[in-house]
Formats: structure tokens, sequence, C-alpha cells
């Protein structure tokens, strides 16, 4: 366990090279709105902010990672984003944001499991491991269930969040290493973790087609943080300009390795 050295901050995880650039851009963005916020990354190379290092695996390994986060976080209060994502604004402290629970999260582009299963089913069926029988899983409760992202998590330290990381982690784990999303989902509903739904300007989508089920939706100017979804959201980002230096750390690094 990362010994607690600060009340509250923001954890990022990011590896592979492609997606230095974007991570770059999303400490940048903290900074700007949050000058003295601390920041702590999980990285497989060094950057100029508190980081550990991990493994970098391939493909989808980062989510052995991503789903023990509360285990690698400095901060009695934590706020986890993707590392293709962006702060566009201030969003106050993470109490206000908890504002009494213990875990907070944003919606999925498909904000619900209803609408995430039918998506599965028309475009998806088989694609990754263990999604068939989540699918199945899903018809058995409440369709109307909000379906989270994981991009955008925030909790508290203590035995509601520890009790969901470690459960999400082992259904991961022995259901096959797929995408995480699905086991969060489980593990939330068997364990009847009460999360906060966070306010939609936490997780805006900037791609229309990206948005099922959410009903009203804030206006880009009114984002506090910008969601590009990797890969289906590059052009936007890229159209945005956002280009935020290397940092020192990780250039070396990488001059060192040829």
């Amino acid at each position: 366990m990362v010994a607690e050295d600060h009340e509250e901050g923001f954890l990022l995880l990011s590896t592979g090279d492609g997606r230095k650039q974007w991570l770059f851009n999303l400490i940048e963005s903290i900074r700007e709105f949050y000058p003295e916020a601390p920041v702590h990354v999980l990285t497989d190379a060094p950057v100029d902010v508190p980081h550990t290092l991990i493994g970098a695996g391939t493909g989808l390994d980062s989510r052995f990672y991503k789903t023990r986060l509360y285990h690698h976080s400095p901060f009695g209060r934590t706020i986890f984003l993707d590392d293709d994502t962006i702060v566009n604004g201030c969003f106050g402290m993470l109490e206000g944001l908890l504002d009494g629970w213990d875990v907070g999260m944003a919606l999925d582009p498909f904000a619900t499991l209803g609408l995430w299963r039918d998506n599965v089913l028309r475009n998806c069926m088989g694609h990754f491991p263990g999604w068939d029988a989540f699918v199945g899983y899903v018809d058995g409760v409440k369709e109307d269930r909000p379906f989270f992202n994981s991009g955008v998590m925030v909790w508290r330290r203590g035995e509601v969040a520890r009790r969901l990381f470690d459960r999400w982690h082992g259904l991961w784990r022995d259901g096959g290493r797929g995408p995480d999303q699905t086991w969060l989902a489980r593990a939330v509903l068997e364990l009847e973790v009460e999360v906060r739904v966070l306010p939609q300007e936490m997780n805006f989508y900037p791609v229309e087609g990206h948005r099922f089920g959410h009903g009203s939706y804030p206006r880009a100017e009114e984002a506090k943080v910008i969601h590009y979804l990797s890969h289906h959201g590059k052009r936007v980002m890229e159209e945005a300009g956002r280009r935020a230096p290397f940092h020192r750390a990780y250039l070396e690094h990488v001059a060192g390795r040829g």
C-alpha cells in the first residue's frame, strides 16, 4: 500500500509511448486549473511529476493496475482520470464531489446496463473475454441500472472503496483479463455499493455519437472534464490543438533506450 501523503489529489495511469502526448496534455490541463494539486502517475516511463513505474505490457494489460488503483493512491480522497481526458474547468474539492458518499463515478457513453447490452448484442458479441456471460448477467438485473465509465472515478480511502476495487480486480483477473468496465459494473452490483453518479460535465464526450441514454447534455463550455475516448476521439483532440511539451524525464528515458 502506498503511504497517504496528501488529503486529496489526482491519480493518473498511462502506458505506451503512443499515449504519452495525451498524458502530458492532461497533466498540463490539471496544472492550469489546479496549480497546487498533488498529481501521481502510474506509468511505464519516467515523467516530471511524482510517479510509480509499472510494467509496460500490451493491449489491455494496464487493466491489471486500473483495477488496483485503490492500492496505488497516496491520497485520502482520490480522483482518477484516464489519460485521454483533459481538465477543462474547476470542479471544486473532491469532498464536494463525493458529497458524503464513499465512491463517485461518471456514466459511460452507454449510460445504462441495458443500453450497453444492446450495443454488445448488435456489434461486439464475443469480442472480449467475459462479455457473453455479462450480457446474460444483465438480463437478470434491472436494465436501467447505471453503467459506469472507469475513466472518471472519485473515492475516499476506506473499507467501501477497498472492497469494491478488490472485488473488481478479482472478477477481472478470473474472467479473462479483458475490458474492465463490465467487471466494475458486476462488482458494484454484487457488493451493493452505493455510487454517486457524477454530474455529466465531469465526463463530457465531445463526439455526439458517443452519447446514449443521457437525456439532457451539458454544453461544451460547461464541461469540467473532457473525455476523448481514446482513438475514437483522437481527431477531436488533435483539432483542439493540444500539444503539451514532453517531459524531460521521459525524453531522457527514450534517449537512453536508443
